[in-house]
């Protein structure tokens, strides 16, 4: 599809399904809140994508939102006073994480609601002409990623072996100091992962977005060495893991459970170490094009 036909029927003539952005976190505009038979919580802060086949959510109830029906919910991401997106779930599991509580959720259903219609028919259509996803799932990483998802760089290191690659399946939840994250089973370091118990999760503050989808090639496939990466390594101060020297923090983390969920396994952490190497940081966030270009950030 050329440029002036993409314009004419998507309205945009070089749509990006996931453009990225870099925003400080109290920059987000969006909030993701959980409806159920009347009550509302604000769980911006303690949910997380964890699965995609099929697609799953965990999410960290604080106190008090064990009242809620939990076996049948509905999520919805707001910017301001509008939804922009709507998600029904069903509970699938629930896994207890040191006398917290992480229910595992299948989402049924999605919806958006920043384009109209037939608009969003249209880049739908365009957006999944690869028939790597179904129309279902589409929908889904639409609404989902209608709040922006940060991207983390995952470090790993021992005996000899090292990798590193960025995830945006991953959820750090400040108040009990837990993080958790949903990692293809496929990927080639998530053995070595289970195995030690231990990760570096590094914040992409300054990373080039080259830098970033770099290290995207290497879920599956053997690094380059240390020494040709694009960008400069120092070590973490308890794992002595490689940290790219981007990263104005990072938390090393030391699993404390884990399941296979589907095509992702959910990792369950507790943060060990946090260090701050330079202040007021940003981060590479992924966002799905409709909340895009009606949310008015600014595209890397």
């Amino acid at each position: 599809m050329n440029k002036l036909l993409r314009k004419i029927l998507l309205g945009y003539s070089n749509p990006q399904k996931y453009p990225a952005i870099r925003v400080k976190s109290n920059e987000i505009k969006e909030r993701v809140l959980l409806y159920s038979e009347g009550k509302i919580s604000d769980i911006t802060a303690n949910h997380s994508i964890v699965c995609e086949k099929p697609f799953c959510i965990a999410i960290f109830f604080l106190d008090g939102q064990q009242a809620f029906n939990l076996n049948k919910i509905e999520i919805r991401v707001e910017r301001g006073a509008k939804v922009v997106a709507k998600l029904k779930l069903t509970l699938k599991d629930q896994i207890d994480a040191g006398g917290t509580s992480v229910f595992i959720y299948e989402i049924d259903e999605a919806k958006t609601f920043q384009l109209s219609n037939v608009r969003q028919y249209f880049l739908m259509r365009y957006f999944l002409r690869e028939k790597k996803l179904t129309e279902k799932e589409g929908k889904i990483y639409a609404a989902l990623y209608s709040y922006p998802r940060e991207v983390v760089i995952i470090s790993y290191e021992e005996d000899g072996y090292y990798n590193m690659f960025p995830m945006d399946f991953r959820r750090y939840y400040e108040l009990d100091n837990l993080y958790v994250f949903g990692l293809r089973s496929t990927n080639i370091t998530l053995g070595k992962i289970l195995e030690s118990g231990k990760l570096v999760a590094c914040n992409t503050d300054a990373a080039k977005l080259e830098d970033i989808y770099y290290l995207g090639r290497h879920h599956s496939t053997m690094p380059p060495q240390k020494n040709d990466m694009p960008f400069e390594l120092v070590k973490s101060e308890l794992y002595a893991f490689p940290v790219p020297a981007f990263s104005a923090s990072y938390k090393e983390v030391k699993i404390i459970n884990s399941k296979k969920i589907g095509s992702h396994v959910l990792m369950i952490g507790k943060v060990v170490n946090k260090k701050e190497i330079r202040p007021d940081e940003c981060s590479v966030y992924h966002i799905h094009f409709f909340e895009y270009v009606k949310a008015g950030y600014r595209q890397l």
